[in-house]
């Protein structure tokens, strides 16, 4: 993993970040010390992220009372926007 410091992160950040998009992992380092890794993320991070996301919304919307729309429901609101 190749080492970079922070300041060479701030300063070419995008260049970093696309070489990740490519697979490249990096680690992180604040006056020579280790602080984090920059690495691209796994499929399974990406999808226990969503599943957290959605967690969330329900978690809200329960909290709200508000019930879920179903099928029905979203046709009802899409033609209920288009009245308005």
């Amino acid at each position: 993993m190749t080492q970079i410091g922070i300041y060479e992160l701030k300063t070419h950040a995008s260049a970093i970040a696309q070489r990740v998009q490519q697979g490249e992992s990096f680690a992180i380092t604040l006056h020579g010390k280790e602080i984090g890794i920059f690495s691209p993320l796994t499929r399974e991070h990406q999808f226990a992220v969503r599943k957290r996301a959605i967690q969330a919304v329900a978690a809200a919307r329960k909290a709200r009372g508000v019930q879920p729309l179903g099928t029905a429901g979203i046709i009802a609101a899409i033609h209920e926007g288009r009245r308005s």
